[in-house]
């Protein structure tokens, strides 16, 4: 008779599994609260989409309630409501494929932290397995990777639309641009090739493993 092969769980010290269980806790709470704010920042988008106000992309770090100032956004001359310093700009009569692009980027930005956290509670429950160090756990991290890289090109290409539709660029302010936008993209950058770098290092200890079992 045929009998199925299936996982034990792996047994831990108390210190690893009261480790164990508040990893897992937090990231489920974090799993949770990005999905919740995800339906809410959904239903505000929609709402936005069918007021003429826009939250738009832009770096300030002040906050100015009704400024004395004009933005020229896709040849149209509009007054913002508020300036204020989390990198955005309430401005009305924001053209529509703006609005969109901003709505959408922001709810895909969302949807690929909720993706990570996904991958990343997998790997903690392959931990209770004692399979921590496997090629599966070894392209989840490089699918991490990937989402990061991905959400990294998403944001600092909308913030580039924002910009072009709000300002008129010169040399030196294109430069200026690229340096502000390499100087706070680094840290996301490492973080990147950090990922891929334990992934890659899962992978070269699962081929030792298979080559010292192979051996004994």
């Amino acid at each position: 008779m045929f009998v199925p092969i299936t996982k034990k769980k792996f047994l831990m010290n108390p210190m690893n599994q009261k480790l164990y269980n508040g990893i897992n806790i937090f990231f489920k709470v974090m799993y949770i609260f990005l999905i919740v704010v995800f339906c809410i920042n959904f239903l505000s988008q929609v709402a936005l989409l069918f007021m003429d106000k826009q939250a738009s992309v832009l770096s300030v770090f002040y906050v100015i309630q009704k400024p004395d100032i004009t933005l020229n956004m896709a040849g149209k001359i509009l007054q913002p409501d508020t300036l204020f310093g989390i990198g955005a700009v309430f401005v009305k009569g924001t053209p529509v494929g703006i609005k969109i692009c901003n709505s959408l980027s922001l709810l895909i930005a969302l949807f690929i932290y909720i993706l990570i956290l996904r991958i990343i509670r997998s790997i903690i429950k392959s931990i209770a397995q004692n399979d921590v160090f496997s090629l599966l756990n070894a392209g989840r991290l490089k699918k991490i990777g990937f989402l990061m890289l991905i959400e990294l090109v998403l944001s600092y290409s909308v913030t580039i639309i924002n910009s072009f539709s709000i300002q008129t660029f010169n040399q030196s302010s294109i430069a200026s641009c690229i340096g502000m936008m390499v100087g706070e993209a680094s840290s996301y950058l490492i973080a990147i090739a950090f990922t891929f770098f334990i992934a890659a290092v899962f992978k070269i200890g699962v081929n030792i493993q298979e080559e010292n079992q192979s051996i004994v």
